[in-house]
């Protein structure tokens, strides 16, 4: 097999991965919208998103969305109140107005999160983007902050690295240099 043949095999193989991938997060995301939909509407269903709860959660955090905090304050008698905060991804299944906002909110985000993530599959740039800036979304990944000075400096290593690649690559090449000799 020719290496040519090969890179592009793996280049297609990735695409399809990374399509088939984000497709099944998104067609999740809207089942479990349609299920949270008629939960709220009719009050049907509701061990569903209760046994669901926790993939919800996941699915929304795939989506890079970050759980709220909803402050409350309840009478509890004799003129004392009862307060604090609650998380939004612990109590999915709540049907107070302020949540159900929220989580319409969420559900309609992550769609189109993995909405975009798909059609950024088949865009150039994107992965233009993710091969210049590789070493950050590597080191994200990690956990390492992005305006750290270790990320920076990976950061300019790597354009080093690539820019010199790319010329040896080039001018070394004896295609290139060929091709060179014809046109000059």
């Amino acid at each position: 097999m020719n290496n040519n043949f090969k890179i592009v095999l793996l280049l297609i193989t990735i695409i399809l991965l990374r399509l088939v991938y984000y497709f099944y997060y998104y067609l999740l995301a809207k089942r479990y919208y349609k299920k949270y939909d008629q939960y709220v509407k009719n009050d049907q269903d509701n061990w569903y998103i209760r046994e669901n709860r926790q993939n919800i959660a996941e699915l929304f955090k795939k989506a890079e969305i970050k759980d709220s905090q909803i402050p409350y304050a309840d009478a509890i008698g004799l003129g004392m109140v009862n307060s604090g905060h609650f998380s939004v991804f612990e109590n999915l299944y709540l049907l107070r107005g302020d949540v159900m906002n929220i989580i319409n909110g969420y559900f309609k985000e992550s769609i189109n999160v993995f909405r975009k993530k798909i059609i950024n599959t088949f865009n150039p740039i994107y992965w233009i983007d993710f091969v210049i800036y590789l070493p950050k979304k590597v080191l994200k990944y990690l956990n390492i902050g992005s305006e750290k000075i270790f990320v920076k400096i990976a950061q300019v290593i790597w354009w080093i690295i690539v820019s010199i690649s790319t010329l040896v690559g080039i001018f070394f090449n004896n295609e290139f240099k060929e091709w060179l000799d014809k046109i000059l």
